[in-house]
């Protein structure tokens, strides 16, 4: 049934605890907030803190909007799962509760022309959002924005690479210490490239890149995350053979030499749409495709 007064305000302590669970957990930064603040809504009628509009964090409002869908296309006691395309639908006409949120992924960011390929985006806690792409030169690109995001003109645009490159496959993150750093395929030269930047972003010349594997036709599928130290951890697929390879760096990352790469797969066609995700042990794992096989593959 419904749950009284007392049982809701029980169970709307859960961000709060999970929050308080991550208080001491230092390179989570800001993104604790993320926790504390999934609940909250656009018109102020959340918890636990009754946060309105820009006050919620934008990463908290994507969140919101992951977890309700998650909730709509489950199974639950009270009700059998939505369609998928009703649960969209669902959030698609929530007014208030969701509005911005996909106003904000939706806003035209940058100019005309074929503008916006290879898309990949970082929401931070504080609500800054940074987006890496290539524009209709296939230069690489980077833009953010801190507030009123679904305004093109709260948009600040740096042009990152433009070594004739045919920037594709592009994959972003951002550390605890605020740097950003992107992967990304050079389609011209069949070369694995990285950019990273510390400080003031919008600003083209703070960005160095590198050409961090080069002997041909890699970087395809490009996936990139770091781990709590700070090293680079990148994986990608090797076309000319078609195996799956992984690249690391602990410094000085805009040096070529500082890069260490290996195959970790070759068994057969394999290296595809991969995707990294770094423990917090250092632990890496990979997730990938092997096309030869149609098979999900994993390795750790």
């Amino acid at each position: 049934g419904t749950l009284d007064e007392s049982e809701f305000a029980l169970i709307a302590q859960h961000p709060v605890i999970g929050s308080e669970i991550l208080r001491d957990v230092d390179f989570l930064g800001d993104g604790k907030l993320v926790v504390r603040h999934h609940h909250e809504r656009w018109d102020g009628g959340g918890y636990p803190d009754g946060l309105a509009g820009e006050e919620i964090p934008l990463g908290a409002r994507i969140i919101a909007v992951c977890d309700a869908f998650d909730a709509m296309v489950t199974d639950r006691p009270y009700r059998a799962a939505m369609s998928a395309e009703d649960a969209v639908a669902e959030v698609s006409g929530a007014g208030d509760i969701f509005l911005h949120v996909t106003e904000s992924l939706d806003a035209e960011v940058s100019g005309a022309g074929d503008i916006g390929q290879s898309t990949s985006i970082v929401a931070e806690a504080s609500g800054l959002v940074n987006i890496a792409y290539f524009d209709a030169n296939r230069d690489l690109k980077y833009a953010s924005c801190a507030t009123s995001c679904t305004v093109g003109a709260n948009w600040q645009i740096a042009t990152v690479d433009t070594t004739n490159i045919l920037s594709e496959d592009i994959s972003m993150t951002v550390d605890g210490a605020g740097r950003r750093h992107i992967g990304y395929y050079d389609y011209y030269n069949g070369d694995f490239r990285y950019a990273t930047c510390a400080t003031n972003c919008q600003v083209g010349a703070n960005w160095q890149t590198v050409a961090a594997d080069v002997p041909g036709n890699v970087g395809w599928f490009t996936s990139l995350a770091v781990d709590r130290n700070g090293r680079v951890h990148a994986s990608y697929f090797k076309g000319d053979q078609s195996d799956l390879k992984y690249a690391t760096c602990a410094v000085a990352c805009t040096v070529a030499t500082n890069w260490r790469s290996a195959v970790v797969d070759a068994a057969g066609e394999v290296g595809m749409s991969t995707s990294i995700a770094v423990e917090e042990s250092g632990r890496i794992n990979i997730a990938h495709y092997d096309s030869g096989n149609t098979n999900l593959k994993f390795v750790r």
